[in-house]
C-alpha cells in the first residue's frame, strides 16, 4: 500500500481509523492501513496486496507499529 493519505500519530486510535478509512474511501481505495501508530496507506492495488506478507502480532492498539501494519477493509481490522 504504497501512497500516504494522512498522518493521524496524535488522534486517538477510533478517530484514527474513521479519518484514515474517509480518506482511502475519498481516494477510491477499498482496503487501507495504519503503521507507526496512526500513518494511514492505501493504494490502487491494496484489494489484492493487503495480505502479502501474512499476519503479525506486533500491531498496537489497532494502529500498527514500526515493524508491522494494520490492514482495515469493510469496516473492520482484518489483519493486525
Amino acid at each position: 500500500m504504497p501512497t500516504a493519505l494522512g498522518d493521524y500519530q496524535t488522534t486517538r486510535n477510533a478517530d484514527a481509523v474513521k479519518l484514515c478509512s474517509l480518506d482511502a474511501k475519498t481516494s477510491g481505495y477499498k482496503k487501507f492501513a495504519l503503521f507507526e501508530k496512526g500513518k494511514c496507506y492505501s493504494g490502487a492495488n491494496s484489494d489484492s496486496t493487503y495480505n502479502k506478507h501474512g499476519s503479525s502480532s506486533t500491531c498496537v492498539d489497532g494502529q500498527g507499529s514500526s515493524l508491522a501494519i494494520s490492514v482495515y477493509g469493510e469496516g473492520r481490522c482484518i489483519i493486525k
